[in-house]
Order: structure tokens, then sequence, then C-alpha cells
């Protein structure tokens, strides 16, 4: 029976022969063998073989160490023989020892395992991946960074405050406290000015429990929002900071804006936001902004999990790395 209902052929892998994103969690949640890297800072990883009936003799064990998304180190070390069922612990000091020496101050550390079947066989061809794991190397909780300092031009007109540096202009909307113009070397990069939004694409959940019913006072409320006051001063270094609090009529909030300007281009933004209707507490489907950039912009990177898509809970199969995609892919 022709049906477009959206639970009907929900396969890992579409009908056109493309893998859904849920195909690579699939491949990892499944995979045959399991890393324990509880005792890695002291240079010791625990492979646990899940097989059945054969041992990891026809695996290479390589590692790769990448600081801030970056591929800083890799390498293999001996191929385990690890018997079926079984756990062993595998000499990775070289490892541990590398991802030490890179480790930096406000740097992230990721180090990950690869085993890889070193001959050809009969379901896939050397090289294939039969396993990995990734491990956040420990670190100190990052310092912000600070702004530079430097002169910033800040001129109010009746629209806003536009902010003026070497190569770029931002204009900031005194209706809505937002950007509404952004240029770096005299290209504009938003040709729809910036707004808050609440909403967001409802789930098959969000749907049962009727979210848009519940809910629905958010989905138009970022167009209402209003800034009731305005104020354009300098901080300590000199650099120019722009204080505003917007009120949201419906459902009523309020929102304490700050941002300062710093050459470079750089705008750095403090947000505080709080809800004062009690019966909207805690419940907002999304607290975030939207804004348009101009189509010429067709290609995406990130440092993060990817390539594919993932949620808190479907992210095992997401490495933490830098990735690059086209914006038709990505969305």
């Amino acid at each position: 029976v022709p049906t477009d209902g959206n639970f009907c052929v929900n396969g890992v892998i579409g009908a056109d022969r493309i893998p859904h994103p849920h195909y690579f969690e699939v491949q990892k949640v499944y995979q045959p063998v399991h890393f324990d890297g509880a005792k890695l800072t002291d240079g010791r990883l625990l492979l646990h073989n899940r097989y059945l009936a054969r041992d990891l003799r026809d695996c290479q064990l390589s590692y790769q160490i990448h600081r801030d998304g970056e591929l800083v180190e890799e390498g293999k070390l001996n191929s385990p023989a690890v018997p079926p069922g079984e756990r062993v612990g595998i000499d990775a000091s070289t490892v541990s020892d590398l991802a030490q020496q890179s480790a930096r101050a406000n740097h992230e550390v990721m180090v990950t395992f690869k085993l890889k079947l070193i001959n050809d066989a009969a379901w896939a061809p050397s090289g294939h991946v039969v396993a990995w794991e990734q491990f956040a190397w420990p670190h100190d909780t990052p310092a912000e960074p600070e702004l530079p300092t430097g002169n910033v031009v800040a001129r109010e007109t009746k629209d806003g405050v536009t902010l003026q540096g070497d190569g770029f202009s931002i204009r900031i909307a005194s209706d809505t406290a937002l950007p509404d113009s952004f240029a770096v070397e005299g290209h504009e990069l938003i040709v729809q000015p910036m707004r808050w939004n609440f909403w967001r694409t409802l789930t098959d959940n969000d749907e049962g429990w009727k979210v848009d019913q519940k809910l629905g006072a958010w989905r138009e409320a970022g167009s209402k929002a209003v800034a009731k006051s305005f104020e354009l001063t300098t901080d300590e270094a000199g650099r120019a900071v722009i204080d505003a609090v917007v009120i949201i009529p419906n459902p009523y909030s309020r929102i304490e804006l700050r941002h300062t300007a710093a050459v470079g281009g750089y705008l750095k933004t403090d947000v505080k936001f709080e809800v004062l209707a009690e019966r909207w507490k805690p419940d907002i489907p999304r607290i975030g902004i939207q804004f348009a950039i101009p189509r010429l912009f067709d290609n995406v990177a990130w440092y993060g999990r990817g390539p594919h898509e993932n949620y808190w809970d479907r992210l095992s199969s997401a490495p933490i790395r830098r990735h690059e995609s086209t914006v038709p892919k990505w969305v």
C-alpha cells in the first residue's frame, strides 16, 4: 500500500543505497573489539576480543594523535594476539608519551586507535577498519582567550551602533540588539539580519506529546523580541561595549546582552536568558539565533564530531576532529 508514513522503510541504508547516519552508529556499536582506555595515561590499553571463534592476529593496531583536530602523530603498535572472548593488555607507552608531549595549554588532544585487516579477507580488503576508538587526553579546563586590544571606532546612529576597524564593519541594530550587518574587506556576510529563534523542527515524540500546542508560543517569540535599553560604553581596555536588555512579551522573558568589539573583527557576546512567565519554565524547544549568509558560501568546515549527523545519544561513531563538507551535503 503506498504510504508516506515516516516510520516506513527506515533502514540503515536508503533505497538509493546511500547510508543513513545511523548506519555508521550501528557499525560502531556492533564492532567486534572493545577498547578500554582507563589506564591509557599509564601506557596501558586493554583490548576485549568479542569474536566467538577468531583471534586478532590478522589485524594491525595503529594510532593517531590529533591536537585541536590536526594530526600531529601517527604510527603502529605490535599486532595483538587476543584470543576469542579474552581481554589482553597492550603496551601503549609510546602513544601515551607522544600524547603527553603533544599536550599544550588551551589545546585538546585526542588519541584514536584502529584495528585494520592486514590482508584481504573474503568479506573486506586489507586496510579495512575492523574496530576503532577515540580517547580524550586529560587536560586542564581551557582559559577563555583574551580579546585583542586596539582601536575600534564606534559610531551611534538612529538605527543602532556601527563598529569599524581595519578591514571590517559591524552594525548592531538598536531594535533587536543583534548584528544586522557584518562586512569584511567590503564583503557583506549577513544577507538577512540576525534574529532570536526559540523553535526547531518537531520530532515524532514532540508531535506525540503535542509540543506544537503546548509550546507553540515560542514559534514566533523571536520575531517579537524588542530591545528596551541599548547603551554604548567602553571597557577598561578601551574596547567598544554595547549593553542591552531585550524583552519578549509572550512568553514573557528577559535577555541581557553585552557585545564587546575588538580589532580583527572579533565580536564577543555574553548572553543571560531568563523566562519570567512561570507556566513556560523550563520547556523551551531551542535557544538560538538565526541569520542568512550569501549563497557563495557553499563549503562548511568545523571542529567537533562528524562527519555525519550525530546527536547526544548517537555519537559514538562520530570522532572529534576537523571536518569538511559542502552545504548541500551538510544540511
